[in-house]
C-alpha cells in the first residue's frame, strides 16, 4: 500500500510537470509551432474509436518529448477538455524514483482528473521506470473502458520494440521516430518541397546544410556555425547517450575502449565489421566490442546493413559481416567525416530508403528491409552499396561521390543487376542531371543524390513513379 509520503512526493511532482493544470491552458510544446511527420500519423490513431495505447520510440534529442507534448494540447483543443485532463509525466525525473505508474496515475485519477471527460497520459522516457512493459501494461488493462489515451516514448528501440512484442502484444502500437527527414529540414524552415531541384534552385543551400547537420532538430532551430555544429552534436551522442544511457547500463569498465569502438565507427561509415577484426585492429578484448556494438545497434545510433542471397533473402550465419553506418549523417559530420564523399553520402541515403522501406512496410512486414549484396566467389569482386528490398521491389543501388557519370560506374551497376535479376537499378551521385541507361536488359537511373531526396518525400509505394523521367 502506497504510504503518505509517497504520496505527497507523487502530488508535487505531479503539480510540477503540468503547470498547465494551475495555468487553466493547453499543455505548450517546447520548440515552436512545427509537427513532426509523425504528428499527424499519432492524431489520426488517438481519433480512432478504440485507440489502442501508443509507444513513440527512437533516439534522444530528435523531438520525441516535443511530439508528445503538441498530442496532449491538440486532444485538448480538439475535444475541448479541461487542461487537467492532459497528464505528462517524465521518467527521468528523480521525483518519480520508485513510485509505481499505477500510484501515480492513481493520485492523479483521484485528485484531477475530471471524469466527465476523456483524458491523455504522455509517459516519456518510459524505460526507466523498473519493469517499465509491466507497469505500462497493467496501466493499459486497468484503465480500459475509462476514456484514456496513452501514449509513452523511449529511447532504446531496440529493447522497446522487443518488450512491447512479448509483454504487450496488441495492447500497444509501435510507432517509430527518426531524425528528420530533408523534407521535414525544408518544413521547419518554412520552404516548400518542390518536385525537382531545378524548380527552386534555393533548395541547394538547404541541401547543403543537410548534408552537414543531418537531422537533429536542435541543430536547425539554433544559429550554429560548422564548429559549434560539430560540438553540438557530439555532445548529444556522446555525453547524453554513448556515456550515460549505453554505458551506464552495459556497466562498461573500459570507458576508454567503448570511446575508441564509438570513434571508430562513426568514421568508418559503411565499413564490413568483424568483432573479432574489429577487437584486433582497436587492441580491445572481442567480448566487449561485440557487447557494445550490439548496445548501439539496440538504440539505433548505429545502423546495420545486412548482406542478401541473391534471392534477396537476408543472409543467415554471419557468413559474409554486416556493414554499420550512423543513424544521422550529422553524427559522422561531427567526427570530420565528408558527406560528399562515398561512405558519407551512404549514410545520407541509408536514412532516406529507412523511411521508404518503412512506408511499403505494412504491405510485406517481413520482407521490406535495406540490406547489400557482395559476390562470393573467385576473381574479380562485385558488389553493391544498398539492395532494398521491400513489396515487389528488389532494387539494387549505387552511391557515387563523384559529379560527373562513369561508364563504367553504370556497366558496373548493371551487371550486378543481371545477376541479382533485377530488372531496375538505381545510381546515385553528386551531379545535376537525371538520365537513363538500358544495359544487359536493366533499366539503369542515374540521379542525383538531391532529386533521390525530395522524391523521397513524395513517394506513395511505386517504385515507378520514384525512378520516372
Amino acid at each position: 500500500m502506497i504510504d503518505g509520503k509517497t504520496i505527497e512526493i507523487a502530488r508535487q511532482a505531479l503539480r510540477v510537470l503540468n503547470p498547465w493544470w494551475t495555468a487553466d491552458t493547453a499543455p505548450e510544446a517546447r520548440a515552436g509551432t512545427y509537427r513532426r511527420r509523425l504528428f499527424g500519423a499519432l492524431e489520426a490513431h488517438f481519433s480512432g474509436s478504440s485507440p489502442q495505447a501508443t509507444l513513440v520510440v527512437g533516439l534522444r534529442r530528435i523531438g520525441k518529448t516535443t511530439l508528445v507534448k503538441q498530442l496532449l494540447a491538440a486532444h485538448v483543443e480538439r475535444l475541448d477538455l479541461p487542461p487537467r485532463n492532459a497528464l505528462y509525466l517524465d521518467c527521468q525525473d528523480s521525483m518519480l524514483a520508485g513510485v509505481a505508474l499505477s500510484d501515480l496515475y492513481d493520485t492523479y485519477a483521484r485528485e484531477q482528473r475530471s471524469n466527465a471527460h476523456p483524458c491523455i497520459v504522455a509517459i516519456d522516457e518510459v524505460q526507466y521506470l523498473e519493469n517499465w512493459h509491466l507497469q505500462l501494461r497493467d496501466l493499459v488493462h486497468r484503465t480500459q473502458g475509462a476514456g484514456v489515451h496513452i501514449v509513452a516514448t523511449g529511447s532504446n528501440p531496440g529493447e522497446l520494440r522487443r518488450a512491447s512484442g512479448r509483454e504487450l502484444l496488441d495492447r500497444v502500437r509501435l510507432f517509430s521516430l527518426r531524425t528528420m527527414s530533408f523534407g521535414e529540414c525544408l518544413e521547419l524552415e518554412g520552404r516548400s518541397i518542390p518536385k525537382d531541384a531545378r524548380e527552386a534552385p534555393e533548395v541547394f543551400s538547404s541541401y547543403e546544410a543537410y548534408l552537414f547537420r543531418g537531422g537533429f532538430p536542435a541543430l536547425w532551430t539554433a544559429a550554429l556555425g560548422p564548429h559549434e555544429s560539430r560540438s553540438r552534436v557530439r555532445e548529444i551522442c556522446d555525453r547524453q547517450v554513448v556515456d550515460g544511457d549505453i554505458a551506464s547500463r552495459l556497466g562498461v569498465r573500459n570507458p576508454t575502449g567503448f570511446r575508441k569502438l564509438w570513434a571508430h565507427l562513426v568514421t568508418h561509415p559503411g565499413e564490413e565489421l568483424s568483432p573479432g577484426t574489429l577487437a584486433q585492429g582497436l587492441s580491445l578484448g572481442s567480448e566487449g566490442i561485440a557487447r557494445w556494438l550490439e548496445a548501439l545497434l539496440q538504440v539505433e545510433l548505429a545502423i546495420e546493413v545486412i548482406p542478401t542471397e541473391k534471392s534477396g533473402a537476408a543472409l543467415q550465419g554471419r557468413k559474409r559481416h554486416s556493414r554499420v553506418f550512423p543513424a544521422d549523417p550529422a553524427i559522422a559530420s561531427a567526427y570530420g567525416v565528408s558527406m560528399e564523399d562515398g561512405p558519407g553520402l551512404e549514410t545520407v541515403v541509408l536514412r532516406t530508403l529507412r523511411e521508404l522501406s518503412a512506408m511499403v512496410e505494412p504491405r510485406d512486414p517481413a520482407g521490406s528491409f535495406v540490406g547489400f549484396w557482395k559476390s562470393s566467389g573467385g576473381g574479380k569482386s562485385r558488389d553493391i552499396d544498398f539492395r532494398w528490398i521491400a513489396h515487389e521491389i528488389d532494387l539494387p543501388i549505387s552511391v557515387k561521390g563523384a559529379r560527373s557519370l562513369q561508364n563504367d560506374d553504370v556497366a558496373r551497376l548493371a551487371s550486378v543487376a543481371e545477376t541479382l535479376d533485377a530488372k531496375r537499378a538505381l545510381l546515385l551521385y553528386r551531379g545535376e542531371s537525371r538520365t537513363h541507361f538500358e544495359k544487359k536488359g536493366v533499366r539503369v537511373t542515374a540521379m542525383p543524390v538531391l532529386d533521390f531526396l525530395l522524391r523521397a518525400e513524395r513517394f506513395e509505394g511505386e517504385l515507378d513513379a520514384l525512378l520516372a523521367d
